[in-house]
């Protein structure tokens, strides 16, 4: 939601360009890359409940901090600062997340609960751009993000909810924090992730699929708003039939992947992934909305079902002693490669025309696509 609300407040900005849109979305994602790793070599020596509330609240602060940022100035240093800020919180937030569920749950329940999460993400997200573009068109952007501030403040009070019970998150290893002995515990899990012969391959797929998705969505913000002049609240119903199509496909993965394997159903996912990219550059350079909404549907469905079973695959096939860095490892690959995908697409937008951005996202999509469906089609686990 708070993508979509700084996303759209700048690109109903007359002088705004796709480089002003891309700078929003790498502010956003690039500061998990510096410190989610730490998160997984950490995960065993401190309580990540902890975390969970502390990331929350500088979170709630920023945003209402930025709220009067925008009020100021669209595109000024102190809102790409907040945002940076907002980012490093809400990486480390799913970072420390995702290492979690790893840490409480069996193996065998993974794969459920992967989909219920991701499940509950995207229908906040089918909901989420609705009332914000809503909202922004009603009271504007900064009055917005005091909205999201608020929701915000409630899940800090789940989390300490979590806090106050008893339960096995307690810190195992009391030993010193050391910055070297971390290094070199980020070295190895790095090194174990990509010289496994399967977690290499969903490694670089999940690098490529990221790009895409980190051009696709700046550059339909911007087309949408800037070139094609919808109000910011049909821009919001746009994306979040996307969001629809990925509750569906959460629905669906569980089933999925028990029938078919993990395998099978991450190269389902990427593929519809590919269909959903052609669609979404054809509506928006045929000016044909309706075709444009078909292939952002497919884009929702075809995310949660590669999402859910690489998420799960990063979680199961890894021994416990690697599993919590290995899943913050994944959880970097996408906070890195969505905001590399968005500064290289924007910044081709920029030279070459949006047509040429569109053209690489689609381009990256399919290259996820082929290496996914030669190394993993045969991977059930």
């Amino acid at each position: 939601m708070l993508r979509f609300v700084v996303a759209a407040h700048v690109a109903s900005v007359p002088t705004a360009s796709p480089v002003h849109l891309g700078l929003v979305y790498i502010s956003i994602d690039a500061p998990t890359v510096v410190l989610g790793l730490l998160v997984g070599s950490i995960a065993d020596k401190v309580d990540l409940r902890q975390l969970l509330c502390t990331f929350l609240a500088i979170d709630i602060a920023a945003q209402v901090a930025l709220s009067f940022a925008l009020s100021a100035n669209p595109f000024g240093i102190p809102l790409y600062l907040l945002v940076i800020l907002i980012g490093l919180c809400k990486g480390l937030i799913d970072v420390s997340f995702a290492v979690y569920l790893v840490l409480v749950l069996p193996k065998a329940q993974l794969t459920t609960a992967n989909a219920r999460v991701t499940l509950g993400r995207t229908l906040a997200q089918a909901l989420g751009p609705m009332a914000a573009g809503a909202a922004v068109a009603a009271y504007g952007a900064p009055k917005t993000l005091l909205a999201t501030a608020a929701a915000a403040a409630l899940a800090l009070l789940a989390a300490a909810h979590l806090l106050s019970s008893k339960g096995s998150l307690e810190p195992r290893h009391r030993r010193t924090f050391s910055l070297g002995t971390e290094y070199l515990s980020i070295i190895a899990g790095l090194r174990f992730m990509f010289g496994h012969a399967t977690l290499r391959p969903l490694a670089i797929s999940a690098c490529f699929s990221a790009a895409a998705a980190g051009i696709a969505i700046p550059l339909l913000i911007f087309v949408a708003i800037h070139d094609l002049h919808l109000a910011a609240h049909k821009v919001g119903m746009l994306i979040a039939s996307g969001a629809c199509g990925a509750a569906s496909g959460s629905l669906a993965a569980s089933r999925l992947c028990v029938q078919f394997g993990h395998g099978q159903t991450l190269n389902l996912g990427l593929t519809l992934d590919a269909v959903r990219y052609g669609a979404v550059v054809a509506g928006l350079l045929l000016d044909n909305l309706p075709l444009a909404a078909a292939g952002v549907v497919t884009m929702g469905a075809g995310f949660s079902l590669h999402s859910i079973s690489r998420t799960t695959l990063c979680q199961t096939i890894p021994p416990r002693r690697y599993a919590a860095r290995v899943s913050a490892t994944r959880r970097v690959i996408l906070a890195a490669c969505t905001p590399l995908g968005a500064a290289l697409g924007t910044l081709m937008a920029e030279v070459s025309g949006v047509a040429v951005g569109l053209f690489f996202g689609v381009s990256c999509s399919g290259i996820a696509a082929v290496v996914a469906t030669r190394q993993l089609r045969h991977i059930r686990h």
